[in-house]
């Protein structure tokens, strides 16, 4: 009785306590408004019709007073004055407002169009494709989506004009991101707009759409796409082909750019959600890289290749029992991995998500330069499944590699982790959603080192994928590093790179030109979390229970790395206090 006076009279003391979940809700609908594709891609449908002019200077105004605006209103929150959950909130609100307000500073809006699949060129075809993000069930869902494809001229005539200042200022792509764009816009143009992928939902139509409208429905289709749709991508694609092109740079790394070391220091912060420099993460990356080569030439020699890299190599080509080549064969094998890590996962975990995850097929026109594999979150209430997209567009399809990837995309991974956060009735509905790459992308890198004590990794060749896997993200804190924050040229980076990681690719330098220091987050976040398992395991002995640490470390959503660990080190100070007879 005593303690619900207390708390009655705390609470009525410090009324910001009860506000800041509301002050967060507030701020989530008002940039759902700013960001349409946004809220399609959480769940949320009521702007499935918009598409957002966010390359705009007015846009981009809007942004930055929505950011002021509620930090202004943090700043008459006094922190001490909160409950601990509310105070984490608080924390991890007011460090993305920072962040995002800083980086308007810099001018992304010079550079719409990339080779990457945020690139709204690209992000509108995948909506009209099986990604499931857009709805097509009802009538009113097809208009919606006829309209927010309509909107893309406008979107096309602000790009051409930012391009425009970009070079005026020296503020363009690199070359080979322009020629890859280029291509990837070429596969979008057909001359009937029948054939577009646009069109596709039209194939797709549910049998509950009468036939009057089944009729309106696919004319109108066909007419927005011949006349509005494919104009702008062509118009697109000529700039980009006859004025675009010929004043592109040579140059890969922002660096090069006005205020690139600034930019891309601001883009680390933004992605690892530390303040690292350059030189601090290449150095990290070069140890990491020489750990992993030990671990992979230790396999070697258990396979009977000692140190022979090429021996082994080939023997990684000619194995036919670990490449598939039938698209079908290789969906049932991952199908397989799911079912015999089921049973296992209440060893390490807790909670489990009741969320679905469905598997399915990259589009085919995105599957030239889309990965293995990749995943789409679920709707933020858990009807639209989670999608585990895997690439059958290329020749062959390495078994040896399968089951890291389905522990990093979907279970323990991606999908595992955002569907307990957004399935936690703890968390504020910021918290559910808010991304932090540095805390997915390094939780999903840490599930893959859980494979053995799930069960797998029992053939050494799934062993060597997930070494592969690691050292590739090894490989990026260096090649990132260096491409951006050391001024590296591509071929300066694949010629150190190739003897340490085993070769480089093209596509994969492109990938860090055009994302600039997302690479990092998953090595940095993987690093922590297991960093803080060692300590937890290291202080706490025969107390430590790994469905605990799991569970602490995922409760609370994606933290910020340093938030994380202020977490999980409290977590260790009060287990230690407890009696041995305590623990579990």
């Amino acid at each position: 009785m005593l303690g619900a006076l207390l708390f009655v009279a705390w609470s009525a003391v410090q009324p910001a306590a009860v506000d800041i979940d509301r002050l967060t809700d507030e701020f989530s609908e008002e940039l759902l408004v700013l960001r349409p594709i946004l809220a399609t891609t959480v769940g949320d449908h009521r702007f499935d019709d918009r598409l957002a002019l966010d390359i705009g200077g007015p846009h981009r105004q809007r942004r930055r007073d929505l950011y002021r605006r509620y930090l202004a209103r943090l700043e008459k929150i006094a922190p001490a004055s909160l409950s601990p959950p509310d105070r984490l909130t608080y924390r991890v609100f007011r460090r993305d407002l920072r962040v995002a307000l800083d980086g308007l500073e810099f001018p992304d809006h010079l550079l719409p169009v990339s080779y990457s699949i945020e690139s709204l060129p690209n992000r509108l075809a995948s909506l009209a494709t099986a990604d499931g993000v857009q709805p097509f069930a009802t009538a009113a869902d097809y208009d919606a989506f006829r309209r927010r494809i309509a909107a893309f001229p406008d979107w096309v005539e602000l790009a051409l004009a930012n391009m425009e200042l970009g070079i005026e200022r020296g503020v363009v792509e690199p070359c080979a991101l322009v020629d890859r764009a280029i291509g990837e816009i070429s596969g979008l143009l057909v001359e009937d707009p029948r054939r577009s992928v646009f069109y596709q939902p039209i194939g797709r139509l549910p049998a509950a759409i009468g036939a009057q409208d089944r009729q309106r429905l696919a004319a109108a289709q066909a007419e927005v796409i011949g006349g509005r749709v494919l104009p702008a991508y062509r118009r697109l694609h000529a700039y980009l082909v006859d004025s675009y092109r010929p004043a592109c740079r040579e140059s890969a790394g922002l660096g090069a750019l006005p205020d690139g070391a600034r930019w891309y220091a601001w883009q680390i912060e933004n992605h690892t959600t530390t303040r690292l420099s350059p030189d601090e993460i290449f150095a990290i990356g070069r140890r990491e890289i020489q750990r992993i080569r030990h671990e992979m030439e230790q396999l070697m020699r258990q396979l009977g290749f000692g140190r022979d890299r090429s021996a082994f190599f080939e023997s990684l080509r000619s194995r036919r029992e670990e490449w598939l080549w039938d698209g079908d064969e290789v969906i049932a094998e991952y199908r397989a991995i799911g079912e015999r890590l089921a049973p296992k996962l209440p060893e390490l975990f807790d909670r489990l998500p009741s969320t679905g995850v469905e598997l399915r097929r990259v589009p085919p026109f995105q599957a030239p330069t889309a990965p293995r594999g990749y995943y789409a979150r679920p709707s933020a209430d858990g009807r639209r499944p989670g999608v585990f997209f895997v690439n059958l567009g290329r020749r062959g399809y390495p078994r040896w590699g399968m089951e890291a990837l389905y522990l990093h995309e979907v279970v323990p991974g991606h999908h595992f982790q955002i569907s307990l956060a957004q399935e936690s009735d703890d968390l504020p509905r910021y918290r559910r959603l808010a991304p932090n790459s540095a805390y997915v992308e390094g939780w999903a890198l840490y599930a893959e080192t859980l494979g053995g004590e799930l069960g797998l990794y029992r053939n050494p060749y799934q062993r060597w994928g997930r070494i592969a896997s690691d050292l590739l993200r090894a490989c990026r804190l260096v090649g990132d590093t260096a491409l951006h924050g050391k001024g590296w040229s591509p071929k300066r980076i694949r010629g150190y790179l190739d003897a340490r990681c085993f070769g480089i690719g093209a596509g994969e330098i492109d990938r860090w030109s055009a994302w600039p220091a997302q690479g990092l987050a998953y090595k940095l976040g993987q690093l922590k979390i297991s960093e803080l398992r060692r300590k937890a395991e290291r202080r706490l002995g025969r107390r430590f229970d790994a469905r605990e640490f799991h569970q602490q470390v995922l409760e609370d959503g994606a933290l910020p790395l340093n938030l994380l660990e202020e977490k999980i080190d409290g977590w260790i100070e009060e287990c230690g206090k407890s009696p041995a007879n305590e623990s579990r």
